[in-house]
């Protein structure tokens, strides 16, 4: 939604981003990471595409528009809503402030899932039965990588799809190095990552010219398929006690 606003600034999206952001934000702290993220991606590639003046002017357009400021009144309202449980424990705002406190006590360090920079690489690369010796997200990152290299070289053409593949894709490489300088690491703090590399991923298999190259990236893509699928099943119903399976919450 705050990525459609930013594209064509309107009431609807504006409405639609902030009661968003509303009910991401009573759910989980640790989305506005995410949200941060994506956001400064996004203004950085509206300067790399447009020049420093002409961002600078776009975003400077949008902030003066009334309906913008409609995103922050609308989710605090909801957020408040929600964190005080219809308005019957008014200290739950108070208690959210507890929670980020506490979870940058845990991100610097002194927690149970405190681990090495290299954790989620692990994850990425971990051993997996199947198909493929290795899990499916290490590909699923490699094709998002070779995606993103290939958008970048056609910056003339540019369009708003384009734009969004890239901030998604940039993003969750950036999400995914932030966390990897915290101490406190889980895997399920990842799990927004695997769903933004997809998208550039998707683009170079459908962006490739050429019959041979389209044979071998698409039976690529669909061997990539089968794996997950495998992949899946035997973290539910095998390996579910699998460090490397993001949906594990505890590990012996």
């Amino acid at each position: 939604s705050l990525f459609r606003y930013f594209l064509k600034p309107s009431y609807g999206w504006a409405i639609a981003a902030g009661v968003s952001a509303g009910l991401m934000a009573s759910t989980k702290e640790t989305w506005i990471v995410f949200a941060g993220i994506q956001a400064l991606t996004l203004i950085i590639i509206t300067f790399w595409q447009r020049g420093f003046s002409g961002g600078k002017e776009l975003i400077k357009k949008i902030i003066l528009r009334w309906d913008f400021w409609l995103i922050p009144v609308i989710a605090l309202i909801i957020f408040s809503t929600l964190i005080t449980s219809l308005f019957t424990n008014i200290n739950g705002l108070a208690d959210s402030l507890y929670v980020w406190s506490n979870s940058i006590s845990r991100a610097s360090g002194g927690s149970p899932h405190d681990n090495p920079w290299w954790f989620y690489l692990r994850l990425f690369a971990g051993h997996s039965e199947g198909l493929i010796p290795v899990r499916s997200d290490l590909w699923l990152a490699a094709g998002a990588a070779a995606g993103l290299f290939f958008l970048f070289r056609e910056k003339s053409a540019m369009t708003p799809g384009r734009i969004f593949i890239l901030t998604a894709g940039i993003s969750s490489f950036a999400s995914l190095l932030f966390f990897s300088f915290l101490h406190y690491k889980t895997p399920w703090s990842i799990l927004c990552v695997s769903s933004g590399l997809v998208f550039p991923a998707v683009w170079l298999v459908e962006s490739i010219k050429g019959r041979k190259a389209k044979i071998i990236l698409w039976s690529g893509a669909i061997l990539l398929t089968v794996q997950s699928v495998w992949q899946i099943y035997a973290d539910n119903f095998k390996n579910y006690d699998n460090p490397a399976n993001p949906l594990v919450h505890s590990h012996p």
